[in-house]
């Protein structure tokens, strides 16, 4: 867990993304399903924050505000909706969305409404709590007049926050972290290792080789989550 830990925080400060993904990758192999988003949310504060650390000077906070607002409602109707999902259902949400992350084109929406920071809130919130879809917040901000380090500052601020509604709406719906706290430490532990990492090395990757690389991990992800969803009826 202390390598893939270090693997998501380096990716997610390289990129801008892709360190959910590595995180909830590796956490199925070694967890049960109904822990893999309580856990990566938890997992993912600590690296959340050093990022917001590293590059607080970037982050752009009227955005992050409105966001945050916007996100309660949708992370605690997610919360609820996962916890009440049978685990067959969460392997396959989860493997469709592997799927996407790997394979769909980029979306390029420009929602012209006042204030739609908290509509993008909301239905982040939402799709990220229940089945860790985190495409819309991206999208939305990627579209923004923001330079590549406003984005990533500005991606690890919102998700900060979502996360610290997200933590305990898990745990009011009925997950209990207490046997995991081993396993959210060992995640924290490798934060900053991790973002120095990110920040220094990974970003020189060739862009090419990193599509390619991650695009296959994905892959392979989600058809191991189609498995576990399917194999009980088998």
């Amino acid at each position: 867990m202390m390598l893939i830990s270090l693997l998501a925080s380096a990716f997610s400060v390289a990129f801008g993304f892709g360190g959910v993904f590595v995180l909830i990758g590796g956490m199925t192999l070694v967890l049960p399903m109904e822990a893999i988003l309580p856990l990566q949310a938890a997992g993912m504060m600590a690296s959340m924050v050093a990022r917001m650390l590293l590059l607080r000077s970037h982050i752009e906070w009227g955005y992050v505000k409105t966001f945050f607002v916007g996100s309660i409602f949708g992370t605690i109707l997610g919360a609820m909706l996962y916890t009440s999902l049978p685990t067959s259902i969460v392997a396959l949400a989860l493997a469709v969305v592997m799927f996407l992350a790997a394979w769909a084109p980029r979306a390029t929406f420009k929602l012209k409404i006042p204030h739609a920071e908290v509509l993008v809130g909301s239905v982040h919130a939402f799709l990220s709590t229940a089945f860790s879809f985190g495409g819309f917040m991206q999208a939305a901000i990627f579209r923004k007049s923001f330079n590549r380090m406003q984005v990533t500052a500005t991606i690890a601020a919102c998700s900060c926050a979502m996360t610290l509604v997200k933590i305990p709406s898990y745990a009011a719906f009925g997950f209990d972290y207490k046997p995991y706290i081993g396993v959210i430490i060992a995640c924290w532990i490798m934060a900053l290792p991790g973002t120095w990492i990110g920040r220094h090395f990974l970003n020189r990757m060739p862009e090419i080789l990193f599509q390619y690389g991650f695009k296959t991990m994905l892959t392979v992800v989600g058809l191991r989550l189609i498995w576990v969803a399917v194999s009980p009826l088998i």
